[in-house]
């Protein structure tokens, strides 16, 4: 629960940093659930890729693309009607997060939380 936590306020700050908009993105359920999808998918990638033993951003980095279709639904329910630099820059801002929220699941799955 506290990834989710985590996650879901890593890519608000993001939005907020990245853009300003004058609509609201999709619901908090929405969001949510979204979130709650791309973790388990990204939970799954790594026990299947990570050796314990790999950099966790090597890891995140490597996980990635198998959790696309998820990330995507995760994307488009945080953003908000954009113009298309900021967009741009909601992208840029999302991916790095993504990573970083990536490689925190690694080292929680290797803890044993």
């Amino acid at each position: 629960m506290r990834a989710i936590i985590y996650i879901i306020g890593s890519l608000a700050v993001a939005i907020l940093v990245g853009c300003v908009a004058s609509n609201p993105a999709q619901s908090k359920g929405a969001q949510e659930a979204a979130t709650r999808e791309w973790i388990a998918c990204i939970r799954a990638a790594v026990k299947e890729v990570d050796d314990g033993k790999s950099d966790p951003m090597t890891v995140a980095i490597a996980v990635q693309p198998s959790c696309n279709r998820q990330k995507v639904a995760v994307d488009a329910a945080f953003e908000p009607p954009l113009t298309y630099e900021q967009h741009v820059r909601f992208q840029q801002n999302i991916e790095q997060k993504n990573i970083q929220n990536t490689a925190f699941i690694v080292l929680q799955q290797r803890k044993g939380s």
